[in-house]
């Protein structure tokens, strides 16, 4: 979104997307903007909402203070692997020795095009 802030007209004195850009939630030609930090820059999906159709329920909550998990949220593992050598996860805390509590949401959600192709990616972006 800086580079789009910084984009000037061919005369260098107006920058169109500016104002926009800075206002909460930011906007691109008066669309609402979102943004990722796990979404790589240089990848922009186009979206055409009227052409999608999503459903989704009333989430499953569940609560413990028993479980053990691992806390790391790039590949997260199974607490232990069987095999020569055996694999164990790392970090992990149990919730019950550390006096802490976990909450988990499941949301059974589907969605599907009502024409064809209303998703875009664009690929290699040099904002």
């Amino acid at each position: 979104m800086m580079a789009l802030e910084g984009k000037a007209n061919t005369l260098g004195d107006v920058y169109p997307y500016r104002a926009d850009l800075r206002r909460t939630p930011p906007l691109l030609l008066g669309f609402p903007l979102p943004s990722s930090l796990t979404f790589d820059n240089s990848r922009v999906l186009l979206v055409d909402a009227a052409n999608v159709a999503f459903a989704g329920g009333a989430p499953a909550w569940e609560v413990s203070d028993q479980a053990t998990i691992h806390e790391e949220t790039e590949t997260p593992l199974p607490i232990s692997t069987p095999g020569t050598p055996a694999t164990v996860a790392a970090p992990v805390r149990s919730l019950f020795q550390t006096h802490s509590a976990a909450v988990k949401a499941v949301y059974m959600v589907s969605w599907g095009a009502l024409r064809p192709r209303p998703i875009q990616e664009l690929t290699a972006v040099a904002w």
